[in-house]
């Protein structure tokens, strides 16, 4: 841990990932991201599959060994921000060996291995690693998006497209989305169909949690329902009572539950979310 995090802070945290990127990322807000799809006409998500946990050892050896390290170092420092998983596709193969021509088997020993390390999903290092894994793909999705006169970014595993064009269709979204697949497939990612949602003219439109059918991005109307129920009944029962009653396990859960929702709406509607936090802060939590 204290290796990834100091991979992370002193490596991982000075390389440029793509522009069409905007999750783990300084300086770049979920706001930011939202704003570029407000106005659209049509909409397209999809979402990666397994994201984290399918991208490999060798594609974080080749994120090194584009920064200029040695293939040795770059493949220790592979080893390092991966962990081990069980892949029946690798079954008795040394699938990442390094050689050593000194030694007699021609390997260093200590190195074979015949399972495949992955990224581990809450690592320090791998939220940086994961946008440099798909930096070329950031790029391809961006050309599409230009030449079918499409806005796309992508928040981790979260990938929107959409434009503000009258004549688009049903029949060229189709076509993006199989275009996507493909160049998922090429990477080793693969899609969550159920997932791939495409949102028409008229219809309601949410990116990153944030409506953007207006020219600015708004908090969902159902977010700030639930949040105004939230505070009611916690004003009228109590924070024990109204966590019990909404299935929380602990009155701290819940109240760090709630003051992310106020910490989220902050970027979005400050004025709102201030008013939100104070009455939060005004219940009895002991």
């Amino acid at each position: 841990m204290r290796l990834q995090r100091w991979i992370d802070k002193n490596v991982l945290s000075v390389v440029q990932v793509h522009s069409a990127s905007v999750a783990y990322s300084q300086g770049k807000r979920i706001i930011d991201a939202a704003q570029l799809h407000c106005g659209s006409t049509w909409l397209v998500k999809l979402d990666v599959k397994n994201f984290f946990e399918s991208i490999t050892e060798i594609d974080v050896y080749r994120v090194f060994l584009s920064l200029g390290y040695p293939a040795l170092l770059s493949f220790e420092l592979a080893r390092i921000c991966t962990r081990l998983g069980v892949d029946s596709r690798y079954a008795g193969k040394d699938v990442f060996a390094v050689r050593n021509p000194t030694r007699r088997d021609g390997y260093i020993a200590v190195y074979k291995r015949s399972r495949m390390g992955r990224l581990p999903q809450g690592a320090p290092t791998s939220p940086k690693l994961s946008n440099l894994v798909m930096r070329s793909f950031d790029e391809e999705m961006t050309s599409l998006a230009r030449k079918e006169g499409m806005t796309y970014t992508r928040y981790a595993d979260d990938l929107c497209f959409s434009t503000r064009s009258q004549s688009y269709n049903r029949d060229r979204a189709t076509q993006l989305i199989r275009s996507v697949y493909d160049s998922l497939g090429a990477i080793g990612l693969g899609p969550n169909r159920t997932k791939t949602v495409v949102v028409p003219p008229g219809a309601r439109k949410v990116v990153l949690g944030l409506t953007v059918n207006d020219i600015q991005p708004r908090l969902p109307a159902e977010l700030k329902s639930r949040m105004r129920v939230h505070l009611h009944y916690l004003g009228l029962f109590g924070p024990e009572e109204h966590a019990s009653r909404t299935g929380f396990t602990s009155t701290l859960g819940m109240y760090r539950h709630l003051a992310g929702i106020c910490a989220f709406a902050q970027q979005v509607e400050p004025d709102l979310a201030k008013d939100w936090l104070a009455k939060l802060q005004g219940v009895s939590w002991i």
